[in-house]
């Protein structure tokens, strides 16, 4: 089975959705869908039935977020099952640190 079709598994989706809802929760967040262009630019269907690119996912975002703003449940779950990140640095996330308010601050947002 391929990671694209393991992502759509029930059990995988109601993950995420619970990330996602809890998030949207907690922080006051709602649900964000951007979908990418193919190749010839035009769009796939909603529910497509073949392979899509692993960041044409639902995410969740503060309502006044500009497109690829948001927070990926399906990629928290997934830091939540990984020792180290593809730069060899170490990850040690938790469900619970995606419910801490520090974890949506935009560091970058401190510096204006």
């Amino acid at each position: 089975m391929t990671d694209s079709r393991r992502r759509r598994d029930d059990f995988v989706q109601g993950a995420v959705w619970y990330v996602g809802e809890m998030m949207c929760r907690k922080h006051g967040m709602v649900w964000q869908y951007t979908p990418e262009p193919l190749d010839d630019g035009t769009y796939p269907p909603l529910f497509d039935p073949t392979d899509t690119p692993a960041l044409d996912t639902t995410c969740v975002a503060f309502p006044d977020a500009g497109p690829y703003e948001g927070f990926y449940p399906l990629n928290i779950l997934r830091r939540m099952l990984i020792d180290e990140d593809e730069t060899g640095m170490p990850v040690d996330e938790h469900l619970v640190d995606a419910l801490d308010p520090a974890y949506v601050i935009d560091e970058d947002d401190d510096e204006e």
